[in-house]
């Protein structure tokens, strides 16, 4: 699975339903279309505070929840999407709903041949440059990046590239702080001198 150790519990959680609603959708033919499903449900509940209220609150009885969650998004979502909810909700893990299809796009990702790759720069990145990261990221791993760009000030110049646990940092800050290092680290031979 994609869950690491270090990961906290809800993660590892949410990568367990993740897998197992995969595992049911791509037989299936819908692992794009509930993709879709999850982001537009997990939306939907993180915008809409009342939603989020009521999706969660213990104080309405589970079967009630699930019967209006059911029928509010009944012919929006696919059949297998609605069993999937009403398994998370009678379960009591309707507050993973977002973590889930985070989860199930990265494995869906991870599966079909894809990486996910984190790239930070200190600026925006125009198009034509994101396309040259790109290309370079797909050479390099012989499979197609999935980038998540983020813009961080304190990168200063240069770019970090985050492959699952692995970072390469080509940033203007980590050089400066791997000589900085180097400094500190000679300074101290010669004082062992």
């Amino acid at each position: 699975m994609i869950a690491t150790a270090e990961q906290d519990p809800a993660t590892v959680l949410a990568d367990e339903y993740a897998t197992a609603l995969l595992d049911t959708a791509e037989p299936e033919g819908l692992a794009e279309t509930v993709a879709g499903d999850l982001a537009v449900v997990a939306q939907a509940v993180g915008q809409v505070p009342e939603l989020e209220v009521f999706w969660l609150t213990p104080l309405i009885p589970v079967d009630v929840r699930v019967e209006r969650i059911v029928a509010a998004l009944d012919g929006r979502v696919c059949g297998l999407t609605l069993d999937f909810l009403r398994v998370l909700i009678r379960n009591g893990r309707g507050g993973l709903v977002a973590l889930v299809g985070e989860r199930y796009a990265l494995l869906r990702d991870v599966r079909g041949g894809k990486v996910p790759v984190t790239v930070t720069t200190a600026v925006p990145l125009d198009e034509a440059t994101k396309e040259q990261v790109a290309s370079a990221l797909r050479e390099a791993l012989d499979a197609e990046p999935v980038m998540r760009v983020e813009v961080d000030p304190d990168v200063l110049g240069g770019v970090t590239v985050r492959i699952g646990d692995r970072v390469m940092d080509a940033s203007l800050a980590g050089a400066l702080a791997r000589l900085r290092a180097e400094l500190i680290r000679r300074g101290s031979e010669r004082m062992a001198l």
